[in-house]
């Protein structure tokens, strides 16, 4: 009898496992670990991630599509999840708990829940910092009036730091919004998404882009000592595949920095999802 229930709970086992390898990739409702976009149920709203599975501290309450890894659903209703990014190396995050109705989940779910933002100038130039406190670690700095993206507030004046629309994976962190008028959110008609199935990843498309932009060399003005694979590799500075709403089509951009051509400096490559060249532009910045 203790044999049978152990295969039986084996049997189990197997078929949950199984259930979970099954969830198409249209479900974005049913809470899993791994890739989520908060979703809050009013338009507008914002979704609080709270310290502890209770639900009474409030750490930060974030806008609707910010990217969240989602590290246990939990037997309840709040899932446990991290919030933030790598920033020169290191892991800038904010970990808590957040309502799993409050949550869209898999990569299809970015495409499905449009990203809000609070976008500002920096009055002054302010360090961002790993952690929502004061003495913590400086993890990176803007300048005076550069263009910022807060995705989170909390309750005690802190904005969480987030890039909206991808790329530029050395930026984030935690700043004080004093001086600072966020207004209302803003929601864009155009974001940055992981890929879906059948879609190139991003490596495979800064593959594509160097190779494209040797085989453009004469037309981009690059010279000899531009225009091989390790030079333009090292000059790759952003990447991104934006999902735009209208359209309902997504396109991989990739900057190429060239710096030392002060007349045509930066080279974009558009491409579609699946990796097909659209076209390549320069300009100087």
């Amino acid at each position: 009898m203790r044999r049978l229930m152990m295969v039986l709970a084996a049997m189990l086992l197997l078929t949950v496992a199984a259930l979970a390898q099954e969830i198409p990739e249209s479900d974005i409702s049913t809470p899993r670990e791994g890739f989520a976009v908060v979703a809050p149920q009013d338009a507008g709203g914002m979704a609080p991630l709270c310290a502890d599975p209770a639900g009474t501290d409030v750490l930060m309450s974030y806008l609707a599509g910010t990217p969240v890894t989602v590290l246990d659903v939990g037997e309840g209703d709040m899932a446990h999840v991290k919030i933030g990014e790598d920033v020169g190396g290191q892991s800038v995050w904010l970990e808590g708990y957040m309502r799993s109705e409050l949550l869209r989940y898999g990569v299809r779910a970015a495409r499905t829940v449009p990203r809000s933002t609070f976008s500002f100038s920096a009055p002054w130039e302010t360090e961002l910092l790993e952690a929502p406190q004061e003495g913590a670690r400086a993890v990176w700095r803007l300048n005076w009036e550069e263009s910022a993206f807060a995705a989170g507030v909390s309750p005690e004046g802190w904005l969480h730091v987030l890039w909206p629309l991808g790329g530029r994976h050395d930026i984030g962190g935690f700043m004080r919004s004093e001086g600072i008028g966020l207004g209302e959110a803003q929601t864009w008609s155009a974001w940055a998404v992981p890929p879906i199935a059948g879609e190139r990843t991003e490596a495979e498309i800064r593959e594509r882009a160097i190779q494209e932009t040797i085989t453009h060399a004469q037309e981009l003005g690059l010279d000899a000592g531009e225009a091989h694979y390790d030079a333009l590799d090292a000059m790759v500075f952003d990447i991104r595949l934006t999902y735009d709403s209208v359209t309902d089509e997504a396109t991989w951009m990739v900057w190429i920095d060239r710096e030392m051509k002060a007349d045509t400096n930066v080279s974009t490559c558009l491409f579609d999802a699946q990796g097909n060249l659209l076209r390549i532009e320069h300009s100087n910045g």
